[in-house]
């Protein structure tokens, strides 16, 4: 600071319009409080232009936002973050009270707010009347780890007549209804509002917000679908995945008709410990791209394939579907395709037919020896292929020009004898691309003559 002056500082800075503030360290790696404070507040003084403020600020900095912020009354972003490993206490003392209030309720031009690691103790409403009116886009994350959560409500707002992205994480509970006054949402994401300590039920209304186009909610442990799917007409992306677990079945839920990106089912992190997820009708969504169904019950899935023509991602990991239902004929445009722990003992029928293929996951499925009949020869774009744990004793058919655009390859988990291993020494000269970092085996696998060049 002292070579290089307070006023070559200020007049170096004065045009800058986006910055990010973060701990000041000291010599032997030391912090100081009032030495940081003293160096933002400046800095901030310094950029009258400022627009776009991003702040990193561990928990010794209690108080710094109500000194930083009054100098910034020309924002129009804000974000507030916190390195990882910080406690839920850590990060109460930076949300104070009244560091919230005197840092806020000047920000008349806000569009922008971002606040990650809330604290329970801060009540929506009472943050809602603080927040500027003008504000297009909200992101409201709370501490994870809350014990004791406080009755929160999506109500407190709705004077927020502005907005089109809404995030709130971390702390509804009981009934939310989406205020009518936020008509013009387009992006909405309320996702993980469970917790294993919170006996409290979750439901949610979305009634009337007709220009949604983006609707996030996975990871919310809900007792029912949401009300008023149906009537959000311009929605195009639905996440609800890890939600609909405890739901009843979805009798008479109509998804809206123009989504292009759908996942329901299982999350991972809660893969294989919930009974399969019961899908709604999918016939309708003839438009749809991206569609994830993990662990779900196959009936309406199956029966929906075949009217899917526009869909180029797919991953329906978990689903038990039987060898003769996939039918994957009119799915031409498909580019990813995840069936693994499908319980499928052969290839599905039609597979050849998804020429555009760049990835095809089938690992966890008891192939065995039907891995033959793998129509590789047609599927020349492939860039990743999952045969792990698929009791193979043999490779599958290549096609004899080999695949020239593979990147990964995953056989771990299967029993091939070391003389057929010997025998195919020219794997990596089908796969020039492949590198051996990207090749999955066994132990045994690597060990067998011939194979040494292939150990990852």
């Amino acid at each position: 600071m002292r070579s290089v002056g307070k006023s070559a500082l200020i007049r170096s800075l004065c045009g800058v319009t986006k910055a990010e503030l973060q701990l000041v360290c000291l010599e032997g790696h030391q912090t100081d409080v009032q030495t940081t404070i003293a160096i933002n507040s400046l800095v901030v003084a310094a950029m009258p232009a400022l627009q776009d403020l991003t702040i990193g600020i561990p928990s010794t900095l209690a108080g710094d936002l109500d000194r930083v912020l009054p100098r910034t009354e020309h924002l129009t972003k804000l974000a507030v973050h916190f390195p990882d490993g910080w406690s839920s206490e850590d990060c109460a003392c930076f949300y104070t009270e009244n560091a919230l209030k005197s840092g806020l309720l000047h920000l008349q031009y806000l569009q922008d707010l971002s606040l990650s690691e809330l604290p329970m103790e801060v009540d929506l409403g009472v943050l809602g009347h603080w927040l500027p009116h003008g504000l297009t886009s909200l992101s409201l994350l709370f501490e994870p780890e809350c014990q004791d959560p406080a009755e929160q409500s999506l109500q407190h707002l709705s004077e927020l007549h502005t907005l089109q992205r809404l995030r709130v994480s971390g702390c509804l509970q009981r009934r939310q209804v989406l205020p009518p006054t936020l008509s013009r949402l387009t992006w909405l994401d309320l996702t993980r509002n469970s917790h294993v300590n919170w006996d409290v039920s979750l439901d949610f209304s979305f009634a009337g917000a007709t220009d949604l186009q983006h609707l996030d909610i996975s990871g919310s442990e809900l007792v029912g679908w949401p009300d008023g799917l149906e009537e959000l007409r311009a929605l195009t992306h639905l996440d609800m995945r890890g939600c609909a677990c405890e739901t009843l079945p979805p009798d008479g839920i109509m998804l809206p008709p123009q989504l292009e990106f759908l996942a329901l089912g299982t999350s991972h992190d809660t893969y294989w410990e919930l009974d399969p997820t019961a899908l709604p009708s999918l016939t309708h969504l003839t438009a749809i791209r991206h569609l994830t169904c993990q662990q779900c019950k196959p009936q309406q899935l199956v029966a929906a394939l075949p009217m899917l023509c526009n869909l180029t991602f797919s991953d329906f990991r978990g689903c038990k579907l039987k060898d003769s239902e996939l039918q994957l004929q009119p799915l031409s445009a498909l580019v990813s395709l995840g069936l693994s722990h499908c319980d499928l003992s052969r290839a599905p029928p039609g597979l050849r037919a998804c020429t555009r293929l760049t990835m095809l996951e089938l690992s966890d499925n008891p192939l065995g020896d039907a891995s033959c009949q793998l129509p590789l020869e047609d599927l020349t774009r492939l860039q990743h292929i999952g045969l792990a744990r698929c009791n193979l004793q043999m490779f599958p058919g290549m096609p004899q020009g080999g695949l020239p655009h593979l990147t990964f390859l995953a056989l771990q988990g299967n029993a091939f004898p070391a003389v057929l291993a010997a025998q195919h020494k020219w794997l990596l000269k089908l796969f020039p691309a492949l590198g051996t970092e990207r090749l999955y085996i066994s132990k045994e696998y690597r060990k067998a003559p011939g194979m040494e060049r292939l150990r990852p």
